[in-house]
Protein backbone atom coordinates (compact mmCIF):
# COMPACT_ATOMS: atom_id res chain seq x y z
CA UNK A 1 0.00 0.00 0.00
CA UNK A 2 1.18 3.16 -0.62
CA UNK A 3 1.54 6.77 1.93
CA UNK A 4 -1.34 8.65 1.89
CA UNK A 5 -1.29 12.29 0.37
CA UNK A 6 -3.45 15.29 1.22
CA UNK A 7 -5.49 14.64 -2.13
CA UNK A 8 -6.46 11.33 -0.36
CA UNK A 9 -7.88 13.03 2.63
CA UNK A 10 -9.48 16.03 0.72
CA UNK A 11 -12.93 13.71 1.04
CA UNK A 12 -13.27 13.72 4.91
CA UNK A 13 -15.21 16.71 6.80
CA UNK A 14 -13.13 17.70 9.53
CA UNK A 15 -15.40 19.08 12.61
CA UNK A 16 -13.97 21.74 14.88
CA UNK A 17 -15.25 19.89 17.91
CA UNK A 18 -12.83 16.54 17.26
CA UNK A 19 -10.12 16.03 19.38
CA UNK A 20 -6.76 14.37 17.79
CA UNK A 21 -7.96 10.92 18.36
CA UNK A 22 -10.81 11.60 16.17
CA UNK A 23 -8.24 12.84 12.94
CA UNK A 24 -6.23 9.57 13.49
CA UNK A 25 -9.47 7.90 13.44
CA UNK A 26 -10.50 9.30 10.28
CA UNK A 27 -7.31 8.99 8.36
CA UNK A 28 -6.96 5.46 9.55
CA UNK A 29 -10.37 5.14 7.60
CA UNK A 30 -9.15 6.31 4.76
CA UNK A 31 -6.18 3.93 4.19
CA UNK A 32 -8.38 0.99 5.44
CA UNK A 33 -10.83 2.25 2.13
CA UNK A 34 -7.79 2.59 0.07
CA UNK A 35 -6.59 -1.41 1.24
CA UNK A 36 -9.40 -2.20 0.47
CA UNK A 37 -9.80 -1.20 -3.37
CA UNK A 38 -5.87 -2.49 -3.67
CA UNK A 39 -7.01 -5.84 -2.42
CA UNK A 40 -10.57 -5.67 -4.34
CA UNK A 41 -7.98 -4.90 -7.57
CA UNK A 42 -5.79 -7.32 -7.22
CA UNK A 43 -7.35 -10.21 -5.67
CA UNK A 44 -7.04 -12.88 -7.96
CA UNK A 45 -2.74 -12.28 -8.27
CA UNK A 46 -2.66 -11.82 -4.53
CA UNK A 47 -4.08 -15.41 -3.61
CA UNK A 48 -2.26 -17.43 -6.45
CA UNK A 49 0.26 -18.03 -3.91
CA UNK A 50 1.35 -18.07 -0.02
CA UNK A 51 3.64 -15.51 -0.44
CA UNK A 52 1.64 -13.08 -2.03
CA UNK A 53 -0.78 -13.28 0.91
CA UNK A 54 1.93 -12.60 3.43
CA UNK A 55 2.05 -8.71 2.81
CA UNK A 56 -1.90 -8.16 3.02
CA UNK A 57 -1.62 -9.63 6.29
CA UNK A 58 1.47 -8.10 7.42
CA UNK A 59 -0.83 -5.04 6.91
CA UNK A 60 -3.77 -5.60 8.59
CA UNK A 61 -1.60 -6.62 11.64
CA UNK A 62 -0.11 -2.69 11.10
CA UNK A 63 -3.71 -1.33 11.30
CA UNK A 64 -4.98 -3.24 14.09
CA UNK A 65 -1.83 -1.87 15.78
CA UNK A 66 -2.50 1.49 15.39
CA UNK A 67 -5.77 0.99 16.26
CA UNK A 68 -4.83 -0.35 19.74
CA UNK A 69 -2.19 2.53 20.09
CA UNK A 70 -5.26 4.73 19.08
CA UNK A 71 -7.27 3.00 21.91
CA UNK A 72 -4.27 3.40 24.61
CA UNK A 73 -3.92 7.36 23.76
CA UNK A 74 -7.52 7.90 24.23
CA UNK A 75 -7.82 5.93 27.27
CA UNK A 76 -4.99 8.62 28.76
CA UNK A 77 -6.25 11.89 27.34
CA UNK A 78 -9.99 11.36 27.90
CA UNK A 79 -10.76 9.67 31.12
CA UNK A 80 -13.85 11.45 31.97
CA UNK A 81 -15.79 10.53 28.57
CA UNK A 82 -14.37 7.54 27.15
CA UNK A 83 -17.42 6.48 25.49
CA UNK A 84 -17.41 9.70 22.78
CA UNK A 85 -13.70 8.47 22.72
CA UNK A 86 -14.08 4.47 22.03
CA UNK A 87 -17.24 4.84 19.39
CA UNK A 88 -15.14 5.89 16.23
CA UNK A 89 -12.67 3.43 17.26
CA UNK A 90 -15.38 0.59 17.69
CA UNK A 91 -16.60 1.16 14.30
CA UNK A 92 -13.04 1.12 12.75
CA UNK A 93 -13.02 -2.37 14.58
CA UNK A 94 -15.93 -3.82 13.26
CA UNK A 95 -15.15 -2.96 9.61
CA UNK A 96 -11.90 -4.49 10.09
CA UNK A 97 -13.61 -7.69 11.17
CA UNK A 98 -16.01 -7.37 7.93
CA UNK A 99 -13.20 -7.19 5.83
CA UNK A 100 -11.26 -9.97 7.65
CA UNK A 101 -14.90 -12.25 7.16
CA UNK A 102 -14.74 -11.26 3.47
CA UNK A 103 -11.67 -12.71 2.53
CA UNK A 104 -12.46 -15.76 4.42
CA UNK A 105 -15.50 -16.57 2.86
CA UNK A 106 -13.41 -15.66 -0.45
CA UNK A 107 -10.96 -18.05 0.24
CA UNK A 108 -13.33 -20.82 1.12
CA UNK A 109 -15.09 -20.43 -2.13
CA UNK A 110 -11.78 -20.68 -4.14
CA UNK A 111 -10.85 -23.90 -1.73
CA UNK A 112 -14.20 -25.38 -2.91
CA UNK A 113 -13.87 -24.52 -6.64
CA UNK A 114 -10.43 -26.16 -6.74
CA UNK A 115 -12.14 -29.19 -4.31
CA UNK A 116 -14.47 -29.17 -7.35
CA UNK A 117 -12.23 -29.61 -10.11
CA UNK A 118 -10.34 -32.13 -8.54
CA UNK A 119 -12.86 -34.25 -7.18
CA UNK A 120 -15.99 -33.07 -9.46
CA UNK A 121 -18.72 -31.62 -8.51
CA UNK A 122 -21.28 -33.16 -5.83
CA UNK A 123 -24.37 -31.59 -4.49
CA UNK A 124 -23.64 -33.30 -1.09
CA UNK A 125 -20.87 -31.39 -0.79
CA UNK A 126 -21.89 -28.03 -2.21
CA UNK A 127 -24.58 -28.10 -0.21
CA UNK A 128 -22.53 -28.34 3.02
CA UNK A 129 -23.08 -25.55 5.29
CA UNK A 130 -20.95 -27.25 8.12
CA UNK A 131 -17.08 -26.05 7.35
CA UNK A 132 -15.33 -28.50 9.09
CA UNK A 133 -17.74 -30.76 7.96
CA UNK A 134 -17.02 -30.12 4.68
CA UNK A 135 -13.13 -30.34 5.18
CA UNK A 136 -13.36 -33.57 6.47
CA UNK A 137 -15.47 -34.82 3.97
CA UNK A 138 -12.24 -33.23 1.80
CA UNK A 139 -9.47 -35.23 3.62
CA UNK A 140 -11.18 -38.31 3.12
CA UNK A 141 -11.14 -37.60 -0.70
CA UNK A 142 -7.55 -36.89 -0.65
CA UNK A 143 -6.80 -39.88 1.28
CA UNK A 144 -8.46 -41.98 -0.99
CA UNK A 145 -7.05 -40.70 -4.14
CA UNK A 146 -3.67 -41.00 -2.98
CA UNK A 147 -4.34 -44.64 -1.73
CA UNK A 148 -5.77 -45.34 -4.77
CA UNK A 149 -2.89 -43.62 -7.37
CA UNK A 150 -0.23 -45.50 -4.91
CA UNK A 151 -2.10 -48.59 -5.60
CA UNK A 152 -2.90 -49.92 -2.07
CA UNK A 153 -6.31 -50.02 -2.60
CA UNK A 154 -8.30 -52.65 -4.63
CA UNK A 155 -11.88 -51.59 -4.47
CA UNK A 156 -14.94 -54.33 -5.17
CA UNK A 157 -14.84 -53.25 -9.13
CA UNK A 158 -10.97 -54.10 -9.72
CA UNK A 159 -9.12 -57.21 -10.15
CA UNK A 160 -5.92 -57.31 -9.02
CA UNK A 161 -3.40 -57.64 -12.53
CA UNK A 162 -1.98 -60.80 -12.80
CA UNK A 163 1.74 -61.07 -12.87
CA UNK A 164 3.09 -62.60 -15.94
CA UNK A 165 5.47 -65.54 -15.08
CA UNK A 166 7.50 -67.86 -17.73
CA UNK A 167 5.53 -71.20 -18.94
CA UNK A 168 6.67 -73.16 -15.72
CA UNK A 169 7.99 -76.91 -17.29
CA UNK A 170 4.78 -79.23 -16.69
CA UNK A 171 6.09 -82.05 -14.40
CA UNK A 172 5.49 -85.37 -15.55
CA UNK A 173 2.80 -87.76 -14.48
CA UNK A 174 4.97 -89.77 -12.26
CA UNK A 175 8.33 -90.62 -11.48
CA UNK A 176 10.18 -91.28 -14.49
CA UNK A 177 10.25 -95.43 -15.83
CA UNK A 178 14.15 -95.26 -15.72
CA UNK A 179 13.90 -94.59 -11.88
CA UNK A 180 11.86 -96.92 -10.88
CA UNK A 181 13.62 -99.87 -12.35
CA UNK A 182 17.02 -98.23 -11.08
CA UNK A 183 15.39 -98.55 -7.44
CA UNK A 184 14.14 -102.22 -8.16
CA UNK A 185 17.18 -102.92 -9.18
CA UNK A 186 19.65 -101.09 -6.19
CA UNK A 187 16.93 -102.58 -3.87
CA UNK A 188 16.46 -106.16 -5.68
CA UNK A 189 12.80 -105.61 -5.67
CA UNK A 190 12.01 -104.69 -2.09
CA UNK A 191 10.35 -101.08 -4.00
CA UNK A 192 6.74 -100.39 -2.83
CA UNK A 193 5.61 -98.67 -5.53
CA UNK A 194 5.33 -95.77 -3.20
CA UNK A 195 5.94 -92.36 -5.25
CA UNK A 196 5.92 -88.40 -3.96
CA UNK A 197 7.05 -85.69 -5.11
CA UNK A 198 8.24 -83.48 -2.22
CA UNK A 199 9.26 -80.44 -4.42
CA UNK A 200 10.15 -78.87 -7.69
CA UNK A 201 12.42 -76.00 -7.50
CA UNK A 202 14.80 -74.20 -9.54
CA UNK A 203 18.68 -74.50 -8.09
CA UNK A 204 19.71 -70.92 -6.35
CA UNK A 205 22.94 -69.90 -5.78
CA UNK A 206 23.35 -71.62 -1.96
CA UNK A 207 22.22 -75.11 -3.69
CA UNK A 208 24.94 -75.03 -6.03
CA UNK A 209 27.98 -73.24 -3.20
CA UNK A 210 30.19 -75.91 -3.02
CA UNK A 211 31.27 -73.97 0.16
CA UNK A 212 27.74 -74.63 1.50
CA UNK A 213 27.31 -78.22 0.18
CA UNK A 214 23.72 -78.83 0.31
CA UNK A 215 20.11 -78.43 -1.38
CA UNK A 216 17.32 -77.07 0.23
CA UNK A 217 13.97 -77.98 0.67
CA UNK A 218 11.67 -75.08 2.38
CA UNK A 219 7.89 -76.65 3.88
CA UNK A 220 6.06 -72.67 2.13
CA UNK A 221 7.43 -74.44 -1.21
CA UNK A 222 6.75 -78.44 -0.76
CA UNK A 223 4.04 -79.82 -2.50
CA UNK A 224 3.34 -83.19 -0.76
CA UNK A 225 4.72 -84.68 3.23
CA UNK A 226 6.74 -87.16 2.65
CA UNK A 227 7.49 -88.30 5.98
CA UNK A 228 6.46 -90.64 8.86
CA UNK A 229 5.34 -89.69 11.96
CA UNK A 230 8.84 -91.53 13.91
CA UNK A 231 11.41 -89.84 10.87
CA UNK A 232 9.75 -86.47 11.79
CA UNK A 233 10.06 -87.00 15.71
CA UNK A 234 13.69 -88.16 15.10
CA UNK A 235 14.36 -85.34 12.96
CA UNK A 236 13.63 -82.51 16.13
CA UNK A 237 16.03 -84.62 17.87
CA UNK A 238 19.61 -83.80 18.90
CA UNK A 239 23.06 -85.66 19.11
CA UNK A 240 24.95 -83.69 21.55
CA UNK A 241 25.09 -80.05 19.94
CA UNK A 242 23.95 -81.29 16.56
CA UNK A 243 20.42 -82.07 15.19
CA UNK A 244 20.02 -85.11 14.33
CA UNK A 245 19.95 -86.63 10.68
CA UNK A 246 18.67 -89.66 8.76
CA UNK A 247 21.01 -91.20 6.00
CA UNK A 248 19.13 -91.81 2.84
CA UNK A 249 19.57 -93.29 -0.70
CA UNK A 250 19.59 -90.94 -3.28
CA UNK A 251 18.89 -91.94 -7.23
CA UNK A 252 20.96 -88.81 -8.90
CA UNK A 253 20.38 -88.06 -12.36
CA UNK A 254 22.60 -90.25 -13.69
CA UNK A 255 20.82 -92.94 -11.80
CA UNK A 256 23.85 -93.33 -9.40
CA UNK A 257 23.38 -94.13 -6.07
CA UNK A 258 24.19 -92.32 -3.21
CA UNK A 259 23.56 -91.38 0.64
CA UNK A 260 22.99 -88.47 2.04
CA UNK A 261 21.87 -86.91 4.90
CA UNK A 262 18.75 -85.40 5.45
CA UNK A 263 18.29 -82.67 8.71
CA UNK A 264 15.63 -80.37 9.85
CA UNK A 265 16.37 -76.83 9.58
CA UNK A 266 14.07 -74.76 12.30
CA UNK A 267 14.69 -70.97 11.63
CA UNK A 268 12.96 -68.24 13.87
CA UNK A 269 11.54 -64.83 12.68
CA UNK A 270 12.88 -61.80 14.45
CA UNK A 271 9.70 -59.52 13.38
CA UNK A 272 7.10 -62.25 14.72
CA UNK A 273 7.15 -65.22 16.44
CA UNK A 274 6.25 -67.68 13.79
CA UNK A 275 9.05 -70.10 12.58
CA UNK A 276 9.86 -71.45 9.03
CA UNK A 277 11.19 -74.77 8.39
CA UNK A 278 13.63 -76.47 5.89
CA UNK A 279 14.67 -79.45 5.22
CA UNK A 280 18.20 -80.38 4.02
CA UNK A 281 20.22 -82.68 2.10
CA UNK A 282 23.96 -82.88 2.79
CA UNK A 283 26.40 -84.83 4.54
CA UNK A 284 30.08 -85.44 3.90
CA UNK A 285 30.19 -83.53 0.47
CA UNK A 286 27.89 -86.20 -0.95
CA UNK A 287 25.58 -83.29 -2.65
CA UNK A 288 28.94 -81.56 -4.00
CA UNK A 289 29.89 -84.84 -5.52
CA UNK A 290 25.91 -85.02 -7.27
CA UNK A 291 26.17 -81.71 -8.47
CA UNK A 292 29.88 -82.08 -9.81
CA UNK A 293 29.08 -85.40 -11.66
CA UNK A 294 25.83 -84.04 -13.28
CA UNK A 295 26.56 -80.75 -13.95
CA UNK A 296 23.87 -78.69 -12.07
CA UNK A 297 24.17 -75.13 -12.54
CA UNK A 298 21.76 -71.85 -11.57
CA UNK A 299 18.36 -71.91 -12.94
CA UNK A 300 18.25 -75.83 -13.49
CA UNK A 301 14.92 -77.27 -12.55
CA UNK A 302 14.94 -80.03 -10.46
CA UNK A 303 12.01 -82.59 -9.07
CA UNK A 304 12.69 -84.72 -5.55
CA UNK A 305 10.89 -87.76 -5.28
CA UNK A 306 10.29 -89.86 -2.17
CA UNK A 307 9.94 -93.39 -2.44
CA UNK A 308 9.87 -96.41 -0.27
CA UNK A 309 12.11 -99.23 -0.22
CA UNK A 310 11.10 -101.64 2.05
CA UNK A 311 9.46 -99.41 4.45
CA UNK A 312 12.93 -97.19 4.33
CA UNK A 313 12.78 -93.95 2.67
CA UNK A 314 14.54 -93.13 -0.41
CA UNK A 315 14.83 -90.11 -2.92
CA UNK A 316 15.18 -89.84 -6.88
CA UNK A 317 16.49 -86.05 -7.84
CA UNK A 318 15.14 -85.81 -11.33
CA UNK A 319 16.54 -82.81 -13.60
CA UNK A 320 13.67 -81.63 -16.04
CA UNK A 321 15.39 -79.36 -18.33
CA UNK A 322 18.13 -81.73 -19.14
CA UNK A 323 18.09 -85.17 -20.91
CA UNK A 324 16.60 -86.70 -18.07
CA UNK A 325 13.02 -85.03 -19.38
Amino acid sequence: MRDLTEKDVESIEWKPDWKKIDYLAAVAGVARDMLEEEEKKGNEKQYNSEKEKKPLKKRRMEIQESVQECRLLSKKKNKNNPENDEKPMRNFSLKIKDQENQESRITKKRNRKSNQEEFGSDDEDDDCDDEEEYQSRMIKKKRTASSEKKGRKITNHQAPVPIPIPNPIPPPQGLPIRFKERIIEESRGEFDNEEVLVIQKTLSQSDVNSNMGRFTIPSRHMSNKFLNEDEDVELDGYVGRYKYHIPVSLIDPSLECVVVHLRKWTMEKKESDKSSISYVLNGESSWNKVMEKNGLEIGDTMQLWAVRVGGKLWFALVRLNGHDQ
